[in-house]
């Protein structure tokens, strides 16, 4: 399933009319954050269409091989709650090995283990890929239970490689651990029973928030002049590594005192790619007497914006950040 990736609509700026503007700030970091940081990775899946073949004779373990070995396939509908809110898919390669002779020639043994480079479980949805690799013993001390034609009931670790090429798109540099409990059906064929149930922890690349003036101006046609209503254009800017989801300009407020925010607040956002920007325009009222005495044009504030910033797993984390604002130095044009 190709990565959509976030919605490319970048620069979207209400339909207000600028009559005066001010110059850009530089982009400003977030003051304080709320953000996620390792989360539950779970999953029960369970069915009857794993694929098995079997590759005969191997190298030995005594002679530096990997014994004989099954290889095992099988895939799943992802439900929605286990990577992000998305529902998806899990395709699952083991590759069990082990030191044994396959029948009818001789007894198998009882023991087999996975070989971790090519044993994994892969969940994907339109946002990307996680990889969970998994191991269990080693040919000289093989751990999963193997009667030739079922391997498990056992429990194997999983891990995620925040280096893989193989977790892409908005989960890229993912890491985690956990276990997996496993019994699957590895006879040769399409038809093999097998479940698996996962439990550990996850962790993705998390979103960040800059912000930035980008104009001021007196709005409805400059009658918000003589208001004492100043609006103020914002560039929300997603400055961390990790992409944002659902992303919601929460509040604007001031720590100044005669400030008011009129809003509007809350406003829904795009989603914001790792490095993607967008605009978003909230109104302010000046008192007659603070912040500043009378006069209006020119009067500076302080000003903080909370938003909401989602990461890849749909884990909400509050960012919050602060910006001078300079009302326009000009009144509107008579």
């Amino acid at each position: 399933m190709g990565w959509r990736g976030p919605a490319r609509r970048r620069h979207r700026t209400r339909a207000l009319i600028a009559l005066a503007a001010a110059g850009a700030l530089a982009l400003v970091p977030a003051t304080s954050a709320t953000g996620s940081g390792p989360q539950d990775l779970t999953f029960t899946l369970s069915g009857a269409n794993g694929v098995g073949s079997i590759v005969n004779p191997g190298l030995p373990c005594a002679s530096g091989g990997q014994g004989s070995y099954r290889d095992y396939t099988v895939a799943a509908p992802l439900p929605s709650g286990v990577l992000s809110n998305l529902t998806g898919d899990l395709r699952a390669s083991l590759d069990v090995q082990h030191d044994g002779v396959e029948p009818p020639v001789g007894p198998v043994t009882t023991n087999a283990f996975l070989l971790g480079s090519v044993s994994h479980v892969t969940l994907s949805n339109q946002r990307g890929t996680v990889q969970l690799v998994l191991t269990s013993g080693t040919c000289a001390k093989p751990t999963l239970p193997f009667d030739g034609t079922t391997v498990g009931p056992a429990t194997v670790t999983w891990a995620v490689d925040p280096t893989s090429p193989s977790n892409s798109g908005s989960y890229r540099g993912s890491s985690g651990s956990g276990t997996l409990q496993l019994q699957a059906g590895v006879a040769p064929g399409a038809d093999n029973p097998w479940s698996m149930s996962s439990k550990g922890k996850i962790t993705v690349l998390q979103p960040a928030l800059s912000i930035s003036v980008v104009n001021t101006f007196w709005g409805n046609l400059g009658l918000d002049y003589a208001l004492r209503n100043v609006s103020v254009t914002y560039q929300i800017k997603n400055s961390g590594p990790g992409d944002a989801f659902g992303v919601v300009l929460a509040s604007a407020t001031s720590p100044t005192s005669g400030v008011t925010p009129l809003g509007p607040a809350p406003q829904a956002l795009d989603d914001l790619a790792s490095g993607a920007t967008e605009n978003v325009t909230v109104a302010y009222h000046l008192d007659l007497l603070q912040p500043c005495a009378l006069v209006v044009l020119g009067c500076s504030f302080n000003t903080k914006l909370t938003v909401t910033m989602p990461d890849a797993l749909d884990v909400p984390a509050t960012q919050t950040a602060s910006a001078q604002v300079t009302a326009p130095n000009l009144p509107p044009p008579l």
